[in-house]
Formats: C-alpha cells, sequence, structure tokens
C-alpha cells in the first residue's frame, strides 16, 4: 500500500483500508504516489470506502495520466482522499 510495483498493473482498487482515521495526510499522499506509481499509464485506481455510520459507499475513480491523475467519476460522494492524491510530491491533476 506505501510502496510501489512501478507500473506493474492497469488497475488498483483499495477499499475501506486508505482514510482518514487509519492515516496521517503525510501517510495518506505517501500512498497515492504508491498507487501512481504501480499503475500503467492510463491505469485506473478505485479509492474509497464505505461510510459505518449509514453503509453507504463512497469512491473516487483516477487515471494515471503522464504527470498526474484525473478523476474520471465518483461514486456517493467519492473518497475522502481525493485532496491527498493531488497533494502528492511531484503529482499533478484535474477534477
Amino acid at each position: 500500500m506505501f510502496d510501489a510495483t512501478f507500473a506493474s498493473c492497469d488497475v488498483l482498487r483499495t477499499m475501506n483500508i486508505l482514510n482518514t482515521a487509519y492515516f496521517s495526510a503525510e501517510q495518506l499522499c505517501g500512498a497515492a504516489l504508491a498507487a501512481f506509481e504501480t499503475l500503467c499509464l492510463n491505469g485506473l485506481w478505485i479509492v474509497g470506502r464505505t461510510k459505518e455510520e449509514d453503509s453507504s459507499n463512497h469512491a473516487t475513480y483516477f487515471a494515471r495520466r503522464e504527470h498526474g491523475w484525473e478523476i474520471l467519476g465518483r461514486f456517493g460522494t467519492g473518497s475522502e482522499i481525493e485532496e491527498f492524491a493531488f497533494r502528492s510530491p511531484g503529482l499533478a491533476g484535474s477534477v
């Protein structure tokens, strides 16, 4: 989750683990960078969680572009860690 495997997959799904209740902002930025480095160009990262209070699902679908993330869409209200993906060192992004 925090270590990249360098462009080895087309789709990465991280559900119910990367959230602000478990990790610091610095750790979440590091996880986003590891996800970026793990995905092939144009690969898809699905990140989100199920909220305990109402069992609702929320996720963001990111595409890995050459220099950063592009948000392709959201389910529910999107991932609570979107901002950390764009704050990762060296990564740009667009909504």
